[in-house]
């Protein structure tokens, strides 16, 4: 099967020693998105377009790579190819397409390139011909069903549909960056408008509520680096912040609390981008959109760096950024993140000189950067998968202290044994009921074998819990709870 594949405006209107290197990357992205997904393909690049050859089995996936790799502008599978003369197009158009236009109206759009002898008019004419007893007639403005053809030396080629693609540029072409992801709407869709202009992004999540938060922000950004990360690294950092947090609310006057936990997001990623050569720091952020987002603490919170901040989002609505998420389809996934990046003064700064700021920071041993920065991990959003997460994530070898319990098993099992302080809440009626508990909480579920009760905790994560599993189940509870006891 072949697609059509046009550039975007963006890399069309470059210079034609550009447009080439450009052009260039775009290909080599799609490759890459290609044999990420299995995707075995031929390309023929054809200047201000280029074809794909892929097998039928593959041409669904090979389409969505397509309309999601950043400097496409539309795509056309071709649904008929015949020899590139007129005759040869009257007759096979007329064979393709009598039965699509009976009760429609139609118009021919024929382009024709490197071939003599006829016009593109002539064609239109022709094949136009052929096709009007059969349809409501002709429409030039408004049809119904519009009948390109594509004319090349190698053939002439049918296609009734153009699918609007990314627009943009190849990532890559623009520079690289460091972004700032939270897992909310914002960071997110901030990643994919600069991305869309070409630009090469890591991300940078800065961790102040354990795993479970952690794992589906990971997902969040495993999912957008899959679906539109197609030439982009795909690396992700992951910071411990918990130390930071703690020092703010210990030593901070808590109206500034937001403000310097904010300074620290940005030391820490300037310190990372100049390590990985990056060249500016990319935010969600927005004018007024919260408190430590007024015009005033947004210079205030970059004062204490030197490295640029790029702020996509700083002019949009939450709606507009609302409607990108569900465009993207990243919504109900960024949806379900109780995110952890707020500290929540009761009466926060709005308005914070840099003087002030720079007064409360001076409260805290900058070295808990160098820590943070010590004990980044990375994760590689390339090779990362979903058994991965399932380890890491979703079990716990001991509950923590102010971990809420709930034993899943039946009644009858619960009153023959039970983990001390645990509730009952049995496996159907958790599945039922799960959204009904408290949020602000985290919890460790139990079974005998630790199988049912990961299940749970995977959807309850999904939908914004922090829950886990207990690795082993009742067996190595029991085990631990009667090393311990007297």
């Amino acid at each position: 099967m072949k697609i059509l594949v046009r550039l975007g405006s963006d890399v069309v209107i470059k210079s034609d020693r550009v447009r080439a290197r450009f052009t260039s990357r775009l290909i080599r992205n799609i490759k890459k998105g290609f044999k990420r997904s299995g995707v075995e393909s031929e390309i023929c690049n054809k200047w201000s377009r280029f074809f794909v050859d892929v097998a039928e089995k593959d041409l669904q996936a090979a389409k969505e790579i397509l309309l999601c790799t950043f400097g496409v502008s539309s795509i056309s599978a071709i649904e008929h190819i015949c020899e590139p003369n007129v005759e040869a197009i009257q007759k096979h158009g007329l064979e393709s397409y009598k039965e699509k236009v009976v009760g429609k109206k139609f118009r021919v759009s024929a382009r024709r390139s490197g071939v003599g002898g006829f016009s593109s008019q002539d064609v239109n004419l022709a094949l136009g011909r052929e096709l009007l007893p059969y349809s409501e007639g002709v429409n030039l403005r408004y049809p119904d069903i519009n009948i390109f053809v594509e004319i090349h030396p190698e053939g002439a080629m049918f296609f009734s549909k153009i699918i609007q693609g990314s627009h943009g540029l190849p990532i890559g072409k623009g520079g690289k960056t460091l972004c700032l992801i939270s897992g909310g709407f914002d960071s997110v869709v901030a990643a994919y408008l600069m991305m869309r202009r070409g630009i090469d992004q890591d991300f940078l999540f800065c961790n102040m509520a354990g795993k479970a938060y952690e794992r589906s922000v990971i997902n969040v950004a495993r999912y957008f680096f899959e679906k539109y990360g197609h030439g982009s690294s795909g690396r992700m950092y992951i910071a411990d912040f918990s130390e930071i947090t703690e020092a703010i609310r210990s030593s901070v006057r808590s109206s500034y609390a937001q403000v310097i936990l904010k300074r620290m997001f940005y030391r820490l990623g300037e310190k990372l981008a100049h390590q990985l050569r990056c060249e500016a720091l990319i935010t969600g952020e927005a004018v007024a959109q919260v408190s430590s987002q007024t015009l005033t603490n947004l210079c205030t919170i970059e004062s204490c760096i030197e490295m640029p901040v790029l702020r996509p989002l700083v002019g949009f609505d939450k709606e507009d950024i609302i409607k990108y998420a569900r465009k993207m389809g990243t919504f109900d996934m960024c949806a379900a993140i109780q995110e952890y990046c707020q500290l929540v003064p009761d009466r926060p700064v709005t308005s914070a000189p840099k003087a002030k700021a720079q007064i409360e920071e001076d409260k805290l041993d900058l070295e808990i950067i160098d820590r943070a920065m010590a004990g980044i991990r990375l994760v590689d959003l390339a090779t990362i998968t979903d058994a991965d997460l399932n380890t890491s994530y979703l079990y716990v070898d001991q509950i923590a202290e102010d971990s809420v319990v709930i034993d899943i098993r039946t009644e009858e099992e619960f009153e023959e044994w039970n983990y001390p302080g645990s509730k009952n809440i049995e496996w159907s009626q958790l599945m039922r009921d799960f959204n009904k508990l408290d949020k602000t909480k985290a919890y460790t579920l139990y079974c005998p074998l630790g199988l049912q009760s990961v299940v749970l905790a995977e959807k309850m994560q999904a939908a914004g819990f922090e829950a886990y599993s207990l690795r082993g189940g009742t067996r190595i509870l029991q085990k631990s709870t009667m090393a311990v006891s007297p």
